[in-house]
């Protein structure tokens, strides 16, 4: 039987701290066929994933989706991106900011 989204998203936070308990670091990927199984679903639409992602917001984590380029959607907490995923340098971003001078397109 087909999970609704918050009971999967529930799932998938149950696994990240199962994970975090063995291993300190809960972040974890499943294939796009392991996903489908644990929902209980035979098609993954984009509505329910979407879904899922949503109520996994509500509690602080997010679904990285990489379906379509690697066949894996990852699970992680906000706050893990914050920490792994560091802003560039200002001096750096003020290169790539355009010009007041420059034509715009």
């Amino acid at each position: 039987m087909a999970k609704e989204p918050d009971e999967m998203a529930s799932d998938l936070i149950s696994i990240y701290k199962s994970k975090r308990k063995e291993t300190r670091k809960g972040y974890f990927s499943l294939t796009v066929c392991d996903f489908k199984l644990i929902a209980g679903k035979e098609k993954l639409k984009a509505a329910y994933l979407n879904s899922v992602d949503s109520y996994l917001r509500e509690d602080g984590y997010i679904i990285i989706n990489l379906r379509d380029e690697r066949d894996l959607i990852a699970i992680m907490r906000i706050e893990t991106v914050k920490k792994i995923f560091n802003k560039p340098d200002e001096q750096l971003l003020l290169k790539y900011i355009p010009n007041e001078d420059e034509d715009e397109w």
